[in-house]
């Protein structure tokens, strides 16, 4: 698979609006350009096999939503072995799932995502969770959301712990925790995952790898002007200057009001007064 195929059926999945989304049939995809021999067949077919170890341990308790828990706890965080990779959290390859489905290490979006590969293959009605801090995993009972954290071995949080993680993560205890456990769009959870990629990819100053993680994010989020501006800037720092007016020329198109307006025209006469003296 191309990466301009892969890129073409995200765009597809998106359209599609599959419920459950196939985060990790998606996640895969985001991986293509990075690993242009990756085979996303390979990695579902090991998915598939951990999907039917789990069903096994838990037959026939179709209203039992623990069981099911435990049954993919025992399958991916006992017996696979999969854990949070606390030692290298900023390592990129936690955030590509063919390195988490390889190496058995992630960060917490990325072990969710298998957590839910998983799930989304025995019809189990897991879902993903855009919760402050740490990314989670909810199922919903008649008795409320049983929370999951994939990062600490698929733990089942209760209310009170949810409580102190949101007061830690945002400074502020909330008043009902159940409510903040709604299910997340794919489009942020994608979102998500491609910051994370980008995040490490700028702070290492490889713009050119965190140009196509943005380029990425824009196909999630196409309505979203300020990708069109953070582009335009990585765009810069990789040295693609004509690519990097194009998209900075969009993002003030798209936002003529833009708080920062004034800063990025600044910056596209500086390029244009530099392009003239033939200093590009």
């Amino acid at each position: 698979m191309s990466p301009a195929e892969a890129r073409a059926e995200l765009v597809r999945l998106l359209r599609e609006d599959r419920r459950p989304f196939p985060l990790d049939r998606a996640a895969l995809l985001l991986a293509v350009d990075e690993y242009p021999e990756l085979d996303p067949a390979r990695y579902e077919a090991v998915l598939n096999e951990y999907a039917a170890r789990a069903a096994s341990l838990a037959p026939g308790q179709v209203g039992d939503a623990r069981a099911r828990l435990v049954a993919l706890r025992r399958v991916l965080f006992e017996e696979e072995a999969f854990h949070g990779n606390r030692e290298e959290y900023y390592d990129v390859r936690n955030s590509y799932l063919n390195e988490v489905l390889d190496r058995k290490l992630g960060i917490p979006i990325s072990l969710g995502a298998v957590v839910l590969g998983a799930a989304r293959r025995l019809d189990w009605p897991l879902y993903s969770i855009n919760f402050p801090g740490h990314f989670l995993l909810g199922y919903a009972t008649a008795e409320g959301v049983l929370t999951i954290d994939p990062f600490h071995g698929g733990l089942i949080l209760d209310d009170e712990e949810l409580a102190q993680r949101w007061l830690i993560a945002t400074g502020a205890r909330p008043d009902r925790i159940q409510e903040h456990l709604r299910p997340a769009d794919p489009r942020s959870v994608l979102v998500r995952m491609l910051n994370n990629i980008r995040l490490v990819h700028t702070q290492k100053r490889e713009y050119q790898r965190a140009a196509v993680a943005t380029e990425k994010v824009l196909l999630v989020e196409p309505g979203n002007a300020m990708h069109e501006r953070d582009l335009g800037y990585l765009l810069l720092g990789a040295r693609q200057v004509d690519r990097a007016v194009h998209h900075l020329r969009n993002y003030l198109s798209r936002c003529p009001g833009a708080p920062d307006g004034d800063t990025v025209r600044e910056h596209l006469d500086n390029l244009r007064r530099l392009a003239e003296r033939n200093e590009l």
